[in-house]
């Protein structure tokens, strides 16, 4: 988490194929990268407290207060 360039680096995966498109912005705002889910990732323009959820799952996979 950078709270100056406002963005998140995804700096570990815990499963293969996971695919950004499987996962939404619960709460706040960002951009999400798309394609696979990769270590390095840079989800942008985060703002507010933003929660993400993988959809097949109903799983929580964090939250980042930006406010």
């Amino acid at each position: 988490m950078d709270k100056n360039t406002r963005t998140l680096t995804v700096q570990k995966i815990y499963e293969d194929n996971l695919k950004w498109s499987d996962n939404e912005i619960c709460s706040g705002d960002a951009i999400l990268p798309t394609g696979v889910l990769k270590e390095g990732d840079v989800i942008k323009n985060c703002n507010g407290n933003i929660s993400f959820r993988h959809i097949p799952t109903n799983t929580l996979l964090g939250a980042f207060n930006f406010e």
